[in-house]
């Protein structure tokens, strides 16, 4: 458009014309406009002063296929008495002077001619890097299950039978498996065992056609693929957050963890519940990343997880997710947010599936028993005074966090990273719904009075993923000499624990075991490695190191040394805490 401007010291106007928000051409003045020829410069070379050399030259943005436009003519401004009629310029267009003022002859006002516009940087379509991340992701998640199966299969078929909850659960399954339903249900039910999975236990020993001479291995066999399909769903969980790295950091620690090594070899309900928890905890996750996840599916992963874990632990097993809701609420979550979950039908379904067990129970054996079932045993814990009992120890508040330190090695080596990391994005969605699942929850288990490790073993995704998430935020590096002193109970955790299923197998058998022996403190050189290549700064290489030494050490100790735990004098007191 044109605008009037006063020349300083002439008083005479002159049009300024605009290309958007940019002057083409600029008011001479006697006093400041230099000496032009008569003939105009369309091009003037490179270094030429012209009134407008000083002026950026900026090419309209366009796409890369279309041309730029043509060096414009030159504007010769004039002199005008009245202010002229505004003349509309398009932004990629040449600029055209205005008829009337072009008319009256002045002095020509060189232009310089917009260099041409370079093309484009070509951008890739969106789906092709979408590509490229899911074939990696997926790839990183094949990777992790290959581990995952690497240190659980050894050994699984060698180690003893763990009174309390598994020994009760996979006799009622066998007993299912035997005589039915009805008649298995009929005698008073043990409160210790598990239905919901003494029946699934039963179907699966069916399907392999060895009914109640199933072997214990068969009928372990749900919780190791519970604990995989756990470990699987927090990589999805940690890459809807994060990105695939978080989702494989993740993975790889609570795959990795003590208290789920063993979890995964039991036949009780704590890698089920495990499962239930990470299946609702992915569908909280999906709707805090509000459309990047399927809102049918984040319902689909809620409802489900509740209807399984309230059908194989009772309340037990869904009150951390119920719980986490609650505070969420509080604090702040829109109830439009949770509606996203479809509670109308999700909530019906998940009792469905859920009270399955308790109404099986209730025809065959009555209310109370049915009561029984549906409520689990988290309650009844925490009313209970401190005796060592077969369902849990009489540990005080505070003995979940001690225990941390082993049960969640080797995480727990870097877990104060992580925890720093979570106070700082506290305010962040992802950090919101870590601190709701995680800290009241912890708090009711530290004030249970008969502990259990499984009470706490649905809480160990949430660590894994503030492990991934602060790692793709590299909040994990460790570069100072206090961070590698407090990252040093990585390898002294790796050497210890190396030591102590050499020990079990010592003291069990009464010899030494030179594979399992050297298989162990090769795991614990490597671990040691990543140990020294994180404080180096190296953090993908450190954690490749340390992944690797901590399996070799699980898969030997599991594998091969721990099989005569059975025969040591702290036998009962771990077999209570499960």
């Amino acid at each position: 458009m044109a605008e009037n401007g006063s020349a300083a010291g002439g008083g005479e106007d002159r049009p300024v014309f605009r290309l958007g928000s940019m002057p083409i051409g600029t008011p001479a003045t006697p006093a400041t406009a230099p000496e032009t020829h008569a003939e105009p410069a369309f091009a003037p070379a490179a270094g030429t002063a012209t009134p407008n050399s000083e002026l950026p030259t900026e090419a309209a943005p366009a796409p890369a296929e279309i041309p730029a436009p043509a060096p414009s003519a030159p504007v010769p401004a004039a002199e005008t008495t009245s202010e002229p009629a505004p003349v509309a310029v398009p932004e990629t267009a040449a600029v055209v002077p205005d008829p009337e003022t072009a008319a009256a002859p002045s002095e020509p006002v060189s232009v310089a001619a917009p260099a041409p516009a370079e093309p484009a940087a070509t951008v890739p379509p969106r789906a092709a890097p979408r590509g490229v991340s899911v074939a990696g992701a997926i790839g990183s998640l094949l990777v992790l299950l290959a581990l995952v199966l690497v240190t659980l299969v050894p050994g699984l078929e060698r180690l003893p039978g763990v009174p309390g909850s598994e020994s009760a659960t996979v006799e009622l399954g066998r007993s299912i498996a035997a005589e039915g339903v009805g008649a298995a249900l009929a005698p008073a039910i043990d409160p210790r065992a598990s239905v919901g999975l003494a029946g699934l236990q039963a179907a699966v020993a069916t399907g392999f056609g060895q009914g109640a001479d199933a072997p214990l291995v068969v009928l372990r066999s749900i919780s190791i693929a519970a604990v995989i399909l756990a470990v699987a769903l927090v990589f999805a969980i940690g890459w809807v957050l994060k990105g695939p790295f978080a989702g494989l950091v993740a993975g790889l620690f609570l795959a990795l963890s003590l208290l789920a090594q063993v979890g995964a070899r039991i036949a009780g309900p704590d890698a089920v519940v495990l499962l239930a928890s990470v299946m609702a905890l992915y569908g909280l996750a999906g709707i805090a990343r509000g459309t990047a996840v399927p809102a049918r599916l984040s319902a689909l992963l809620f409802w489900g997880g509740l209807g399984l874990g309230l059908a194989v632990a009772g309340v037990g097993g869904i009150w951390i997710p119920l719980l986490a809701v609650l505070i969420l609420v509080i604090f702040g979550w829109p109830l439009a947010r949770l509606s996203r979950l479809r509670p109308s039908i999700g909530l019906p379904a998940a009792l469905v599936i859920g009270l399955a067990p308790a109404v099986a129970v209730a025809v065959v054996a009555g209310l109370p028993a049915a009561l029984q079932v549906a409520g689990g045993d988290v309650f009844a814990r925490m009313r209970d005074s401190f005796t060592l009992t077969a369902d849990g120890l009489p540990l005080p508040p505070g003995a979940h966090a001690v225990l941390l330190a082993g049960a969640f090695w080797p995480g727990s080596a870097l877990l104060p990273f992580a925890l720093a990391w979570l106070v700082r994005q506290r305010t962040t969605p992802a950090a919101g719904l870590a601190l709701a699942w995680l800290a009241p929850a912890w708090i009711v288990a530290e004030l249970m009075a008969g502990k259990r490790a499984g009470d706490v073993l649905p809480l160990y995704p949430v660590l894994a993923l503030l492990l991934g998430l602060a790692a793709g935020d590299a909040a994990l590096r460790i570069g100072s000499r206090l961070k590698s002193l407090m990252a040093a109970w990585l390898p002294i955790g790796a050497v210890g624990l190396a030591v102590a299923v050499n020990a079990v197998h010592v003291i069990g058998v009464g010899r030494i075991e030179p594979i399992g022996l050297g298989a162990t403190f090769l795991g614990a050189a490597g671990t040691i490695a990543g140990w020294r290549a994180l404080v180096a700064g190296d953090f993908r290489l450190g954690l490749t190191a340390t992944a690797l030494g901590a399996a070799v050490i699980l898969a030997a100790g599991f594998g091969v040394l721990l099989w005569p735990i059975d025969r040591i004098w702290p036998a009962a007191f771990i077999a209570a805490a499960f």
